[in-house]
């Protein structure tokens, strides 16, 4: 098996993130920085 790289984990760490923040029991924390944390993936998948 493959070991993934550092952008890999650090896509699926935002992305799981951002799953967990869309939920119903999202902290305020968590609901406040989504759309940045949102806005730091698309900017690194539209550069792959």
């Amino acid at each position: 098996m493959k070991e993934k790289n550092i952008q890999e984990r650090l896509e699926d760490s935002l992305i799981e993130f951002i799953e967990r923040a869309s939920k119903k029991d999202a902290t305020p924390e968590e609901i406040a920085i989504l759309p940045s944390v949102a806005t730091v993936l698309v900017k690194i998948l539209y550069r792959l």
